[in-house]
């Protein structure tokens, strides 16, 4: 790339390599800041430094996208570009699970007015969040993002919750969760993951380890558009209420829920199909209950 000497470095592009995370360029063992000048030689050779840092950083490009990265960099807008777009922005992933939080991430703002896709990025893997509550929650319901990609680059080996992950998000029409999901070993609660999802019509959370959930709140809640389910094998043999979990799904037609498995004591089951007014068959065939269930307003509205 061609450069004016004696003034200070600028966009110079952070570089992906596989999983690896980037650590900022380097002339010699000199690491390039915003006040490295560029030097008065003929030809000038950056070395890109890579590491495997576990620090988090969400990016906003200048075509309103989001990508979550992992580098242990200190960013700056006026230094660096991504995918070739300028850096509008950028944010830390907050490593803390912010249970008590009121369900705002640090680009909370942007993900109601701009942001178009969100892309977790191959180095992302490198990050161990503790939570990935309310990250592309639309509380205005005002603004939707059309894409979430490279779900598969998240490391769940830490996370706790994934409460109104992508709730209100209207546009995303298919959510596949992908096997790494099967590592979230530590995952006590979904609630609201899916909620108000209205235009999604095909979700398969075959994937989603489920074994250490210890309750269950709206997950498909008034996804009025989803018509295929797959999730026939979900382990709940830890969750005390599973309330609400199709509540308003008014396209299925056909559920299977044959591979479900539940705890021994009471069991509260409030509103799990409610308003499913077109459901006409439910495979509930191997379900085993030893105690009590609490089926309140399990199957309003079901006129089928």
């Amino acid at each position: 790339m061609d450069v004016t000497t004696g003034v200070a470095y600028t966009n110079l592009p952070i570089v992906e390599k596989g999983t690896n995370s980037f650590n900022g360029w380097y002339l010699g063992d000199t690491l390039i800041t915003t006040n490295s000048v560029i030097p008065y030689e003929e030809t000038i050779t950056l070395t890109a430094h890579y590491n495997t840092s576990s620090v988090g950083k969400a990016i906003l490009t200048s075509d309103n996208n989001i990508h979550f990265i992992s580098t242990d960099i200190d960013l700056d807008t006026n230094l660096y570009t991504y995918a070739g777009k300028n850096i509008s922005k950028f944010y830390n992933c907050r490593t803390d699970n912010y249970k008590n939080a009121d369900g705002r991430t640090p680009w909370h703002e942007e993900l109601n007015s701009i942001i178009k896709d969100a892309y977790f990025e191959k180095s992302f893997v490198n990050f161990k969040p503790l939570s990935l509550r309310f990250y592309f929650f639309n509380e205005s319901g005002n603004h939707d993002i059309t894409g979430i990609y490279g779900l598969e680059n998240i490391n769940l080996s830490q996370v706790d919750g994934l409460v109104s992950f992508m709730d209100n998000q209207h546009l995303i029409k298919k959510i596949v969760l992908p096997e790494n999901f099967k590592q979230a070993t530590k995952l006590t609660s979904i609630d609201g993951i899916f909620t108000g999802c209205t235009g999604l019509e095909y979700a398969d959370i075959s994937n989603l380890y489920t074994a250490s959930l210890t309750g269950i709140w709206s997950v498909f809640n008034q996804c009025t558009s989803l018509k295929t389910f797959v999730g026939s094998n979900l382990d709940l043999t830890k969750c005390p209420s599973i309330s609400g979990f199709f509540t308003d799904c008014s396209s299925l037609t056909t559920l299977d829920l044959s591979g479900w498995k539940f705890r021994d004591g009471t069991i509260k089951m409030y509103h799990m199909f409610s308003g499913c007014t077109n459901l006409e068959s439910l495979d509930l065939s191997n379900w085993k209950m030893l105690r009590t269930i609490q089926f309140k307003g399990m199957f309003t509205d079901c006129s089928k």
